[in-house]
């Protein structure tokens, strides 16, 4: 799922046939600043910044009375960046009837996420931790550098000829992206007379070259389980963090909303 929505309009000198770079997208444009390979800063205009979001496994969850659509939410943020989406999270599923609560004993939903990294990202390394999956760092982490991060020679041809009579200075500045990496276990109560049996499995690096692996199977139990990894990403030239920031975080919340 794709998402576009437009930047602030900044007023800045326009370069003249833009628009040969940036075709195929329907939101009005905006006007940014990028900075050249040489440092320089020029202006650079596209029509929108595009927001995705991907889970490695998708989650569907049982559906209940209105009155029992009470959830718990616990959010660990491992970054170093300051995020609002603990509110964002209660905001969106208080709109949609459920009771918010501080205490998991009285919920009959949680939600526990994980953000393990978030800023700059290129489409390569996003696929690696998509593909991964929950509680994996991203796999083959050399695929990156061996790949170009995602600017391959026939993409770069294509650019070339499409700014042909546009500053070579605007060709050089490229799309910066940005993507916020979350591991997240959704739980529900099973429902009357549902017995549900679990088998659990776990893994985890345990210093140079030793791993150490769990697993477990119960019975009965008091939850249903179910993990994902959730990937959101944005990108336009020249684009800074905190105007990612908001995509990022809608992307995350909408995916999870989506599960109930």
């Amino acid at each position: 799922m794709i998402k576009k929505v437009s930047l602030k309009k900044t007023s800045l000198v326009s370069i003249s046939l833009a628009t040969l770079l940036f075709t195929g997208c329907a939101a009005p444009s905006f006007t940014k600043v990028g900075t050249t390979a040489t440092g320089e800063k020029v202006a650079i205009t596209k029509q929108d910044v595009h927001a995705k979001t991907k889970m490695s496994e998708t989650i569907f969850l049982e559906p209940v009375d209105p009155k029992d659509q009470i959830i718990y939410f616990k959010f660990r943020n491992t970054s170093d960046e300051e995020l609002e989406i603990m509110q964002k999270l209660k905001a969106k599923f208080e709109s949609m009837g459920f009771i918010v609560t501080r205490n998991p004993k009285k919920a009959n939903f949680m939600v526990q996420a994980n953000l393990l990294k978030v800023g700059q990202m290129d489409e390569n390394e996003q696929k690696n931790y998509l593909a991964s999956g929950f509680g994996v760092g991203a796999a083959a982490a050399g695929v990156t550098m061996l790949t170009g991060g995602g600017y391959g020679r026939a993409g770069t041809a294509g650019l070339i000829g499409a700014v042909v009579g546009l500053g070579i200075e605007a060709a050089r500045v490229k799309d910066v992206h940005y993507a916020m990496v979350t591991d997240v276990e959704i739980r529900q109560r099973p429902m009357k007379g549902e017995t549900v049996t679990q088998n659990d499995s776990m893994s985890g690096q345990m210093g140079r070259g030793s791993v150490s692996k769990q697993s477990s199977t119960m019975e009965n139990v008091q939850w249903k389980k179910y993990r994902t990894r959730i990937v959101s990403s944005a990108y336009a030239p020249g684009l800074e963090f905190e105007q990612a920031r908001p995509f990022l975080e809608d992307g995350l919340v909408k995916s999870l909303a989506g599960t109930m």
